[in-house]
């Protein structure tokens, strides 16, 4: 376990596989600490993010097959490329380990940076390849959270619960929950629900109860999940995404046409980031 700690704040990281598993501002926990339903903390998806439609895609006459969110977990050997006080870098390299699932050579770095009361998580994919690569990725932190725990988000947001028997969302989502700010008791999370938009608005979503208090930047992404294991459950994922997953109706299941989808060149890189401001 690596950690990171600088101020206020104190992160512990899981290198192999790559996740944040705490995460502590003036000695209060933040992540879920994997004591209920759910068996991880924070997740990173790629390169794609929920299901595909029949778990099933084809490239170039070929087809592939892979689980929901992808299979950043597998990358089991990220190693330190750089440290100093309050930051690390750890990166990883396919090395022709994933072709039977996906077709792309590529390297990955995530740099975790403590900047005041600040945590900024940045991801950055290089195409290794000689061929446009073809990918998607999110977030899928969980945080704990109380009942009486107020979400906030800085634009009146749109979504959908609907699902198919697959558990993919309409081409058109009927978005029947408008929320801008909610108490956690007021979601609804029975049967392992979730609440979707691919229609992002807000640059930032709020998390405060009693004892903390945070911020979450959503400027560089486009869609935006709200899920629990249950009702019953001491945490929330706030997930930012920066693709969809496969719509219902989805006929064509070549790569090239799923919706959403980033494109690099050879040797080109594609950097996001999540920032996390402590408010209290």
């Amino acid at each position: 376990m690596y950690t990171l700690k600088k101020g206020n704040i104190i992160i512990e990281i899981c290198e192999n596989p790559l996740e944040i598993r705490s995460l502590k501002f003036k000695g209060k926990e933040l992540c879920y600490q994997q004591d209920g339903a759910w068996g991880k903390n924070w997740p990173f998806l790629f390169p794609i993010v929920g299901l595909l439609k029949d778990n099933k895609y084809t490239y170039e006459n070929k087809e592939y097959e892979m689980k929901r969110h992808g299979f950043f977990r597998d990358i089991t050997d990220f190693a330190v490329e750089d440290e100093s006080e309050g930051l690390v870098t750890f990166s990883a390299k396919s090395n022709g380990k994933f072709q039977a699932i996906y077709p792309f050579e590529f390297e990955i770095k995530n740099q975790i940076e403590i900047i005041n009361d600040e945590v900024v998580v940045s991801y950055e994919v290089t195409n290794l390849d000689t061929k446009q690569m073809i990918f998607t990725m999110g977030h899928h932190p969980a945080f704990l959270s109380k009942k009486d725990g107020v979400l906030t988000f800085d634009k009146t947001e749109h979504f959908t619960k609907d699902v198919n028997d697959q558990g993919l969302v309409a081409e058109k989502p009927d978005y029947k929950f408008e929320i801008q700010e909610t108490k956690i008791a007021d979601l609804s999370f029975a049967n392992s629900a979730f609440y979707f938009t691919q229609d992002l608005k807000s640059s930032w979503v709020r998390y405060e109860d009693s004892e903390i208090g945070y911020e979450i930047s959503l400027d560089d992404y486009n869609t935006f999940l709200l899920w629990s294991a249950s009702d019953e459950e001491n945490f929330i994922c706030i997930e930012p995404w920066l693709g969809i997953p496969d719509p219902a109706e989805r006929e064509n299941n070549d790569l090239h046409a799923k919706p959403r989808m980033l494109n690099i060149k050879p040797e080109e890189s594609f950097t996001c980031e999540l920032k996390i401001k402590f408010i209290k």
